[in-house]
């Protein structure tokens, strides 16, 4: 029987959960993320430790919902989700794909990832709340989704299928797929200038 509402998902203490996480029910994806969204978005913003003195970079502002939304596509893959033995909380997991995530992206663009002893690890306050507001939007953008923007959004980014998952699941071709999808991100980023005023007022109010 599916479960219809979960908080705070236990997938280590509670059984039922992580049977249905790995059977990608859409309910405990769904608290998953909501539980998780911002501190994944903080790891790639702000960037993290990686073990042995090594920290990343966070990265630049225009890839941070890319990047977010490829964590948790990873992270819901079914292999993933199969992959997963519950004897260790699932946000270490989760965080431990973020900064996987984040390492490849620096790999792929030509940066050297170096050992950093520097203590200024954390951002400004100022910046911290910009990008907190800017969360918030991101927020109410995916609110205001239609379909099939919002099935497209629900099956990539909530449950996280790959684009070939996805388009058998919404009955679309894979080109659709993209299509919409580079259709969702331009819409994201078309909102988002839009209201960046706002954001900053927030951002001003808050001092």
């Amino acid at each position: 029987m599916p479960i219809t509402t979960v908080s705070l998902p236990d997938l280590v203490s509670d059984r039922r959960l992580l049977d249905a996480f790995k059977r990608g029910d859409k309910a405990v994806l769904e608290a998953l993320y909501r539980e998780n969204v911002e501190k994944v978005s903080a790891i790639i913003r702000n960037g993290a430790f990686a073990g042995h003195g090594v920290r990343l970079g966070g990265a630049p502002r225009r890839e941070w919902l890319d990047l977010v939304h490829d964590t948790f596509r990873l992270a819901f893959e079914e292999k993933t989700r199969t992959g997963y033995d519950g004897l260790r909380p699932f946000e270490g997991y989760l965080y431990g794909i973020a900064r996987n995530v984040l390492a490849t992206y620096w790999r792929k663009n030509g940066r050297e990832i170096v050992a950093d002893t520097s203590e200024h690890t954390l951002p400004a306050p100022e910046e911290e709340l910009v990008s907190e507001a800017e969360l918030a939007l991101v927020r109410a953008f995916i609110v205001t989704l239609t379909p099939p923007l919002s099935h497209l959004h629900d099956a990539r980014y909530v449950r996280g299928l790959s684009q070939d998952a996805a388009a058998t699941d919404l009955g679309l071709s894979r080109q659709r797929v993209r299509t919409l999808e580079t259709k969702l991100k331009d819409a994201l980023r078309s909102f988002l200038k839009n209201q960046q005023p706002e954001a900053k007022q927030a951002t001003m109010d808050k001092r």
